[in-house]
């Protein structure tokens, strides 16, 4: 009897065993062998710098003399400048899965033509400097991994924040997927800018790993994007270098759609007079609502202006030109 019940009690855990593997471990393997900061070396090893003619020099000349500017346009205005509007840093949880353990400095450093190293172990250097940068680290991991750093963290706490400190994309994918907000999918037969009744549901800030554990968790996150977002405010300011390097203070609103659907738009202000928190997913649903909220934060009157720029438009399932 004995024999039979330990043979019953092996199989279930041996298909216990078997199930998780399949489900999660095998996936997760593949992914990041796949896409995995592991795979950076292999990638380096096939690229051919040979084939890439990349622009030295001034970038920006001034027009030569006798030059005619455009009919409508003076010298001064037909300078060409080049940026970066669209960059994470390891403060972006999904970058910093994937392997990206470089920070907002580092980040600004290497705008400014300073060389880097890689997760892969390679060197990577701008062929000139930028004239200019933004970081648009994803505003809905404000706060999230603040705490991390406490040495007081319970157990629970220290689990959560040592998970999303892993590099895997498919641990990521699993994360998100537990956090994601509800969406109805938009008709993608209807032509652009056809209004679609759409609902969504935010994000749920206590749906994140590191803020469920925890006593008063999601308040201590929500609290913490404040001193988060000023941190990034602080340190675009000091690494603005008038004439050189415009250092445009920035982030990146993700409401996230079923079955990897993005909506994501990043916000980039005009000046250092900035609302006091950046407005996320976890806070509106949808764009007209941070519209909404950015109007009501960003005093015009008092020098603050801002723009905002869609990206992933062919994975919103059809609700980028969508009132909801």
């Amino acid at each position: 009897m004995l024999k039979k019940i330990s043979l019953v009690l092996f199989a279930v855990l041996a298909l216990g065993v078997g199930f998780i593997a399949v489900k999660f471990l095998v996936p997760m393997y593949t992914v990041l062998d796949k896409a995995g900061p592991g795979s950076a070396p292999r990638d380096l090893a096939l690229q051919d710098d040979s084939r890439v003619g990349a622009p030295f020099g001034d970038a920006h000349p001034a027009l030569a003399e006798g030059q005619a500017p455009s009919e409508n346009m003076t010298a001064s205005e037909t300078k060409l400048f080049w940026g970066e509007l669209h960059l994470h840093t390891a403060e972006s949880f999904d970058a910093s899965m994937m392997g990206n353990k470089l920070s907002i400095e580092d980040a600004y450093r290497f705008a400014k033509g300073e060389p880097l190293v890689g997760a892969g172990g390679e060197t990577m250097q701008l062929s000139r400097p930028l004239d200019f940068v933004a970081i648009t680290d994803h505003a809905e991991g404000f706060g999230t991994r603040t705490h991390c750093s406490d040495p007081n963290l319970s157990l629970p706490e220290r689990a959560a924040c040592g998970l999303t400190g892993l590099d895997n994309p498919a641990l990521f994918s699993i994360f998100v997927d537990g956090a994601r907000g509800t969406a109805e999918p938009g008709d993608p037969s209807k032509a652009a800018g056809v209004y679609q009744p759409k609902l969504r549901q935010p994000l749920a800030l206590n749906a994140f790993p590191t803020c469920r554990p925890g006593e008063r968790a999601a308040q201590r996150c929500y609290e913490n994007t404040y001193s988060d977002w000023a941190r990034y405010v602080r340190l675009a300011d000091a690494h603005y270098e008038p004439g050189k390097l415009t250092t445009l203070i920035a982030y990146e609103f993700s409401p996230a759609l079923p079955d990897q659907g993005k909506h994501h738009r990043n916000i980039i202000f005009r000046s250092n007079i900035v609302p006091d928190r950046a407005i996320s997913s976890f806070d509106v649903p949808n764009a007209i609502e941070l519209w909404k909220g950015l109007e009501a934060n960003c005093d015009k009157a008092n020098g603050c202006d801002f723009l905002t720029i869609p990206h992933n438009s062919n994975k919103a399932w059809g609700l980028t030109y969508s009132r909801y």
